[in-house]
């Protein structure tokens, strides 16, 4: 299961990007964990999160400020997320993973999670119309039989 640290000082704007990181683990059949809070108080950095998705302007400590903290404690990949497109470099200067525009949430998002899936040896294999994500310790047997190729993994798997 995949933990994410979601920081926003915008509580209307965690619960639309809660909505959406489920949406899109369904798309992907990815299990996820969310964890959203509105500012830095109360978030114990050396948790086990693999994924941080931060707001860069809140007031009081900016997500390149807490960036630098979670560096210190967590080795989880961080995801900026703002509405302000000039920010995008001064991101990558704080080494962050990608980053996602608020008006643009759906699509970014999805980008996020699958690459974070892929490299994360994770295989996504298309599934009646969506991407499934297996994980290799999952696979029980793979088998072909001229040109199909079935994959029997643990797990559910429905149409």
């Amino acid at each position: 299961m995949m933990n994410i640290c979601v920081i926003d000082d915008e509580v209307e704007f965690l619960g639309i990007i809660e909505e959406e990181i489920k949406k899109t683990a369904q798309r992907i059949d990815a299990e996820i964990s969310i964890h959203s809070f509105n500012s830095v108080k109360g978030i114990k950095l050396q948790a086990e999160y693999d994924l941080f998705l931060l707001d860069i302007r809140m007031p009081g400590k900016n997500g390149f400020e807490i960036a630098e903290e979670i560096r210190k404690h967590n080795h989880g990949k961080i995801v900026f997320v703002t509405s302000i497109e000039n920010y995008v470099f001064n991101s990558f200067s704080h080494y962050a993973y990608d980053f996602i525009l608020k008006d643009r949430l759906s699509d970014h998002l999805l980008r996020v999670l699958q690459r974070y899936f892929q490299e994360e040896k994770t295989l996504l294999i298309p599934f009646h119309g969506r991407d499934v994500s297996i994980h290799p310790e999952n696979i029980e047997l793979i088998e072909i039989n001229r040109n199909i190729l079935s994959v029997y993994a643990k797990g559910r798997y429905s149409k």
